[in-house]
C-alpha cells in the first residue's frame, strides 16, 4: 500500500497524516485568502507555501494549531499556493497547487479629510500593452500608450483602494506625485520583469514601503519624501544587494532616490549594501546612483 492511502472519506493520507483538501485561493480585493477543509485531528498545523512569478517555492507561514486559513499580501505578481499538514514532526504530502495569474498592484487614496480626487501623473505603457485602473468607487478605466495627468474624482469622503492590473510587464513609466493622501505598503508590490527601461516616481506622498520584485530593467526609482523609516530603507537596500546576483547582473545605469523628509537614513548594514550594489554595477560596466538621507 506504500506511504499514501485513501480512506472512505476521500482524503488522501501520507504516513497517517491527511493531505490538505479543497484548497481555495481567492483574491478578495485587499489580500489573497487561502483556505483548506478542516482536519479533524488534534494538534494539526498547516504549512502554506507560495511561489511568486517563476521564483522558487518558499514557506509563507506555519499556521497555528487547527487553523486552516491564511492571508497573503503580495501584489502585482502571479501567485501559486500549496499546503501540507504537520503533526508531531511528521508531514503529509502537498495538495495540488492553485494559481492566481495576477494579483493587482494596490494603494490607497484618503479622501476622508475632504474630497480632492487622485491623479496618476504619468502612465506610459509599451506598444500592445493595456493597464486597467480600478478606482475603488465602482468605476475603472483601461489605458494604453502614453498618458499624463489622469485625474479621478470621488463621490464620498472615504479612503479608497486603487487597483492597477493588466499588462504590468509593459509598464514604462508610472508616476504619482505630491499627494499626501496617497498611502500604502508598496513593499508588498512585486514588480514583474520587463523588457523595457522602467521609471517609477512616488514622490511627496505618504507611502510606507518601497516596491520589491524585479529591478533588472529599472532605470529610475524615486521615493523622495515619503514615510519609509530606517528599517524599511535598510531592508530595501539589503533586498537590492541580494537581487543583483547570478543571472540578475546589472544591464543599465540605475538611479534609486530614497531621501527627503519622512525617509529614514540607512543603518550600518544598509550603507554596506549600498557599497555592495555599486560595486556590482561597476563590475558590469554600469553605475548605480543611490541617494539617501
Amino acid at each position: 500500500m506504500g506511504n499514501n492511502y485513501t480512506c472512505g472519506n476521500g482524503r488522501v493520507y501520507n504516513y497517517g497524516i491527511p493531505v490538505p483538501s479543497n484548497l481555495i485561493v481567492e483574491y478578495n480585493t485587499i489580500n489573497t485568502v487561502c483556505t483548506v477543509d478542516d482536519i479533524y485531528l488534534p494538534d494539526v498545523q498547516i504549512e502554506w507555501w507560495i511561489k511568486i512569478n517563476n521564483n522558487n517555492w518558499i514557506l509563507h507561514e506555519l499556521s497555528a494549531v487547527n487553523n486552516f486559513i491564511t492571508n497573503i499580501e503580495v501584489y502585482g505578481c502571479r501567485l501559486e499556493v500549496k499546503a501540507r499538514c504537520l503533526k508531531g514532526g511528521v508531514y503529509s504530502g502537498f495538495c495540488d497547487p492553485k494559481v492566481i495569474e495576477q494579483v493587482p498592484l494596490l494603494f490607497f487614496s484618503d479622501q476622508t479629510g475632504g474630497i480632492v480626487g487622485v491623479t496618476i501623473d504619468v502612465l506610459n505603457i509599451a506598444v500592445g500593452g493595456r493597464i486597467n485602473i480600478d478606482w475603488g468607487d465602482g468605476t475603472n478605466n483601461d489605458y494604453n500608450g502614453n498618458n499624463a495627468a489622469i485625474f479621478h474624482n470621488y463621490p464620498d469622503t472615504l479612503d479608497y483602494q486603487i487597483n492597477i492590473s493588466g499588462d504590468l510587464n509593459a509598464l514604462l513609466n508610472l508616476q504619482i506625485l505630491n499627494q499626501v493622501g496617497n498611502h500604502g505598503l508598496l513593499n508588498q508590490w512585486i514588480l514583474p520583469r520587463t523588457d523595457f527601461a522602467m521609471i517609477m516616481y512616488f514622490t511627496a506622498c505618504n507611502f510606507t514601503g518601497i516596491p520589491r520584485g524585479d529591478f533588472l530593467n529599472m532605470l529610475d526609482l524615486n521615493m523622495n519624501q515619503n514615510a519609509c523609516n530606517i528599517t524599511e530603507v535598510s531592508a530595501f537596500l539589503y533586498y537590492l544587494s541580494n537581487f543583483y546576483v547570478g543571472v540578475n547582473l546589472p544591464v543599465r545605469d540605475t538611479t534609486f532616490t530614497l531621501d527627503g523628509a519622512g525617509m529614514g537614513a540607512p543603518n550600518a548594514e544598509g550603507v554596506l549594501c549600498i557599497n555592495n550594489i555599486q560595486a556590482k554595477f561597476i563590475v558590469a560596466g554600469f553605475t548605480a546612483t543611490i541617494i539617501t538621507n
